[in-house]
């Protein structure tokens, strides 16, 4: 079934509702972020949709030769390299147009950073870019090392999306009961879950039999039917651009993303798990790419 939007992906209410708040909500720099092919080109799509294009100026600034399909209401501008063109070539002349918001898939250079960073601190703008990372903080730190400035880079930060799409359990799964161990090994507390599910797996062979049992005609015997996406928003808050300027460490970052309320991919993926979407197996070789 293909997407066509953040629900079909996956993306609960409340983080939808949290994430649609942040993007419109003016100035900032917003990030997406996944491993390589799991997903990344799919949400930034339905996510730039999502925002409010209609009475806001959006322009992208894009190279033409890994140019992304056009956005209604995102005006693009291509640079291209074989030409010797740059992106930030391409950003002052539409920084002349005063956009809202500038969508730029990668950022390349120190030149172009700080032509953004400009461009959201002083003028009150939005910038949202991407970046192949496993989790929110490491994408931060990904594009740290083209700030000049780390204390603009860390004032213009407004949210980060990580994401990773996953296999979905067919409606034949089966439930197993939930040991004790790795309930408090996945941080659920005792009492909460009492069974999770796998994928359907046939019964022992019997040598009486005189036909193999039948397989499950929605996924002929697979197991999975369909992806999900498992999505961690990070909201960065005033402490966590505190720890960014004076301690730029990813265990750093992470511990203050913690202190601040925030789910991690891992926790939102044992979420899909314990709503029975998916299983521990598939959630495991997803959380392990990258």
């Amino acid at each position: 079934i293909p997407f066509s939007n953040l629900d079909d992906l996956g993306m609960r209410d409340k983080m939808r509702d949290q994430f649609k708040a942040l993007i419109n909500n003016g100035r900032g720099l917003t990030i997406f972020s996944a491993p390589p092919g799991l997903g990344l080109s799919t949400t930034w799509k339905f996510a730039i949709e999502a925002a409010d294009r209609f009475i806001r100026d959006y322009v992208a600034v894009e190279s033409k030769t890994f140019a992304d399909d056009e956005i209604i209401n995102v005006n693009p501008y291509r640079y291209d390299p074989a030409a010797g063109e740059t992106p930030e070539d391409v950003l002052r002349n539409v920084l002349l147009k005063q956009p809202d918001a500038i969508v730029i898939p990668e950022i390349t250079n120190k030149e172009t950073m700080g032509i953004l960073l400009q461009f959201i601190n002083d003028d009150e703008k939005m910038a949202i870019t991407r970046v192949p990372a496993r989790d929110a903080c490491e994408a931060i730190l990904r594009l740290l090392p083209l700030a000049d400035d780390r204390e603009g880079f860390a004032k213009s930060l407004k949210m980060v999306i990580n994401q990773r799409l996953i296999r979905k359990l067919c409606d034949c799964k089966q439930a197993v009961p939930a040991p004790p161990q790795l309930l408090q090994q996945l941080g659920i507390p005792p009492g909460r879950v009492q069974v999770l599910y796998r994928e359907w797996q046939p019964p022992p062979p019997d040598p009486k039999a005189k036909e193999p049992p039948p397989v499950c005609a929605k996924c002929q015997g697979v197991g999975y039917l369909g992806r999900t996406a498992i999505f961690e928003l990070l909201e960065v808050t005033d402490a966590l651009r505190e720890v960014l300027i004076k301690t730029p460490q990813l265990d750093a970052l992470r511990q203050a993303a913690r202190q601040g309320g925030h789910k991690s991919i891992k926790e939102e993926g044992i979420l899909l798990l314990v709503k029975g979407v998916t299983s521990l197996p598939e959630l495991q070789r997803i959380l392990q790419q990258g």
